[in-house]
């Protein structure tokens, strides 16, 4: 374990071993950072909207269920090695920090272990088979299981998310050189975490106008075929109550509006 303690070294010493603990907690914090601001956001994102391509499949699976399990793996690798960093080289103290925060910060990463954990081999091991047949309802024991899949994963996201900002306070207290390491700090986590929201945003208007247009255009073709076969004729004439599409004679025409 690296000693950050120079009372004795000479000034030089002193400095390399500084720096080399300087290094150590930057390499600690950019691999919790990505752990926990992109990948597995990123695969949170990516599972939530899986509505959107539900039949794009890659090998048995959806491509959505390997793009969420790819993410998440490499955050839980990400998060691994952090804390090797940790144990190895300040024996799982934030060195030479504030005492407070630090005592906090350590805590919450204690706590994050088991969590992180528990929902990994729980996602392996321990989930229920969906309904074996297209379209039909989830099997009661998979509902369950789903539930505390999603909102174990969302507590541990968010303290996950939270121990990540303590932890680039901690650094900004002892270890950073200049106020605009913080920024950069701030910047890039809190700007990235800004595109997860809008696209999370995006996706679910998306969502809601392919919903839309599910039920309106499925509505659209039953009232031109009751129509067509009440038309001895075959000519049919009027605009569909919902949609506003124009028909005539067996043809439809798409205005600007729908």
């Amino acid at each position: 374990m690296t000693s950050i303690s120079s009372a004795k070294l000479p000034h030089w010493h002193a400095q390399v071993v500084v720096s080399d603990v300087r290094r150590w907690v930057l390499a600690h914090s950019v691999l919790m950072a990505l752990a926990f601001v992109f990948f597995m956001p990123t695969g949170i994102l990516l599972v939530r909207h899986r509505s959107l391509y539900p039949t794009t499949t890659l090998g048995s699976k959806a491509v959505w269920f390997w793009a969420h399990l790819f993410f998440q793996l490499m955050g839980t690798v990400a998060f691994v090695a952090a804390i090797a960093i940790s144990l190895s080289r300040f024996g799982g103290n934030y060195p030479a920090g504030s005492e407070d925060l630090g005592s906090s910060h350590k805590i919450i990463g204690i706590i994050l272990i088991p969590l992180i954990g528990i929902q990994v081999l729980a996602a392996i091991f321990l989930r229920p088979k969906p309904s074996s047949e297209p379209g039909a309802p989830l099997p009661k024991l998979r509902t369950v299981w789903n539930f505390v899949h999603h909102n174990w994963g969302r507590l541990t996201a968010a303290l996950a998310l939270a121990n990540v900002y303590i932890g680039i306070v901690l650094y900004d207290r002892k270890w950073s050189q200049g106020e605009n390491e913080l920024a950069a700090w701030l910047a890039s986590t809190i700007g990235f975490l800004a595109v997860i929201i809008v696209a999370d945003a995006a996706l679910s208007w998306t969502h809601v106008l392919m919903k839309r247009r599910a039920n309106i255009l499925p509505d659209a073709e039953v009232q031109l075929s009751k129509a067509r076969s009440e038309d001895v004729n075959g000519a049919v004439t009027g605009d569909h109550p919902k949609t506003g599409f124009q028909v005539n004679g067996g043809t439809e025409n798409n205005p600007a509006r729908e």
